[in-house]
């Protein structure tokens, strides 16, 4: 009866098209997300579109799990790094109606910027700038151009390129404040006014301030939900700050499609974060974002008039790998299945035991101490922290990359590593082994002779 319900209400509220569900590819889906929305590691919305008619719409969880609140085509969830498509969008527009010049230097917009950056608007469009990738933490105390302007100055070492390709969400913090000199107004308005209003998106809205949502984000978290809220988000815009709802991604898609939003270089590669991926002969392009407790993206099949949307609102390693799994998933292309988590057990002395600091395998190094809800896991170099999930033998596991970690001794028993076994969707298992800091040897003292 819920089901029935929930497409008698997308029938008469989701105005992307009227659903002509195909059976297969929601079975498909349902089949692949169900045990992750289980085992509370997947939540969210997915929707796909064939030609104007939507084919699958399929929940999953709910948009509160304390509440039960379920999700409707009006939830609007966060999406990161969609917003760098619409910064683009802008800047290529106003570009175009001759408001700004790409082949500008930025300081020739910003001119308070320290005269050592000399990259051009164009550069910093396609992370040609040498910037950083993102604000540091606690760096920023609110969104004012001013304020962004002036930790760069004061932390960043401008050197004169040219640069390499290097993703950077504080570039295009800065894009958004050469937007706003260049058409002088605030960028939040000039984005609705140019690009969300023109493309229908009428259920989206840009923010740099926290703002209240009809739906909310989680991170792995301890019994009995397993679940709690997410780390804070730092301010940004720009880089990120769309509020977007399902319906309005599917239309951002159309738009990049038709080209009516046009983010394709002449080369056929796309900016804005919206990348070319392939998957036999087909021709993806695709974008996605997130930020703490909160995912989404699309991505668009031409050949098959294919349009993907989805938002998710768990910040659990079902996120990471969830594009390249919809696009086989939809095209009925093998994939490999779901890694099931063990269920959360209760934090012992042997979990505590795990206490220290280890050299990593991608993340650099990290420190398990204990916290008031559990065990804590913390990146030592970006200071961000995570919940680890008590598992058996006294293993845990990092459920944000699902990354079980079991304590490695040698031959006294003396714990010397974590052996890490990486399990993310879509992709092959992963091993290796984390080192532990070991602490000093106690002094001892010598006899005199």
């Amino acid at each position: 009866m819920i089901r029935i319900a929930l497409l008698a209400v997308l029938s008469a509220l989701t105005s992307t098209a009227a659903l002509a569900q195909d059976p297969d590819i929601s079975a498909r889906l349902r089949a692949y997300f169900e045990p992750l929305e289980a085992s509370r590691d997947f939540s969210g919305v997915i929707a796909v579109r064939r030609g104007d008619e939507l084919i699958s719409y399929e929940r999953f969880g709910y948009a509160n799990w304390e509440t039960g609140t379920q999700f409707t085509p009006q939830t609007a969830f966060p999406v990161g790094s969609v917003t760098k498509s619409l910064t683009a969008g802008l800047i290529i527009r106003m570009s175009g109606e001759g408001q700004l010049n790409l082949d500008a230097p930025v300081r020739q917009y910003i001119p308070d910027l320290d005269p050592a950056f000399t990259a051009s608007v164009f550069d910093v469009l396609m992370h040609r700038s040498g910037l950083p990738r993102d604000f540091s933490p606690g760096a920023l105390t609110d969104n004012r151009s001013h304020t962004v302007i002036q930790w760069l100055n004061d932390t960043h070492a401008f050197e004169p390129g040219p640069h390499d390709e290097s993703y950077s969400n504080v570039g295009y913090s800065l894009l958004a404040i050469v937007a706003e000199r260049a058409g002088h107004g605030r960028f939040e308005t000039l984005v609705t006014m140019e690009l969300l209003s023109p493309l229908g998106m009428t259920s989206s809205r840009l923010s740099r301030e926290r703002r209240e949502l009809d739906v909310t984000g989680y991170a792995p978290g301890p019994l009995p939900l397993d679940l709690r809220a997410p780390m804070v988000d730092e301010p940004g815009f720009g880089a990120g700050g769309l509020i977007t709802t399902v319906d309005d991604l599917m239309r951002l898609a159309t738009a990049v499609a038709s080209r009516e939003l046009d983010l394709f270089q002449p080369d056929g590669s796309l900016i804005g974060s919206f990348s070319v991926r392939t998957l036999g002969e087909e021709v993806i392009y695709t974008i996605q974002g997130s930020v703490p407790g909160y995912s989404g993206g699309v991505s668009i099949i031409p050949a098959r008039e294919l349009v993907i949307a989805y938002s998710t609102n768990i910040e659990s390693y079902s996120n990471w790998g969830i594009r390249d799994v919809l696009h086989r998933l939809v095209l009925d292309e093998a994939v490999i299945p779901a890694a099931v988590r063990q269920p959360t057990y209760e934090l012992a002395d042997s979990h505590r035991a795990l206490i220290g600091t280890y050299e990593s395998t991608g993340f650099g190094p990290v420190e398990i101490s204990e916290a008031e809800d559990g065990l804590a896991f913390t990146l030592l170099e970006r200071g961000w922290s995570f919940y680890l999930t008590p598992q058996p033998d006294g293993a845990v596991l990092w459920r944000t990359f699902n990354i079980h970690l079991a304590p490695t001794r040698d031959e006294t028993g003396l714990l010397t590593a974590l052996t890490a076994t990486q399990r993310m969707i879509g992709q092959q298992t992963e091993i290796s082994r984390w080192a532990r800091d070991m602490p000093p040897m106690p002094e001892t003292e010598t006899a005199e002779d």
